[in-house]
């Protein structure tokens, strides 16, 4: 007789909800943790050719949040978490759509 093994460590949260989580919450920290750096290195003064560094756009941070959901593709991706994976990519395309929605017109 087979014994079932119990699945252990991350690959228990092999699932959909969890992928969505995920691509929830990785870029509003992402996001959250780009905007302290940017306050920072506004605050600081840089001097960029002579000029005053004010930052950079809010659009920049945004497309650099939405792809740190990169980061969990590729931890579920080597894990074989498809299920995750599926989960992570829905909330990719949403953001990638409510993205270009705001922003195309500066294009």
């Amino acid at each position: 007789m087979e014994r079932l093994q119990k699945v252990q460590g991350i690959r228990k949260y092999n699932a959909v909800w969890f992928g969505i989580i995920m691509g929830i919450v990785v870029p509003f920290v992402g996001y959250a943790v780009l905007l302290m750096i940017n306050e920072s290195i506004g605050a600081a003064g840089w001097q960029v050719n002579g000029n005053t560094f004010g930052g950079f756009s809010h659009k920049l941070m945004a497309l650099i949040a939405i792809c740190m959901n990169l980061i969990p593709f590729t931890v579920f991706q080597k894990k074989k978490m498809d299920n995750a994976m599926r989960g992570v990519f829905m909330p990719t395309m949403a953001y990638i759509i409510v993205w270009i929605y705001f922003y195309s017109a500066e294009f």
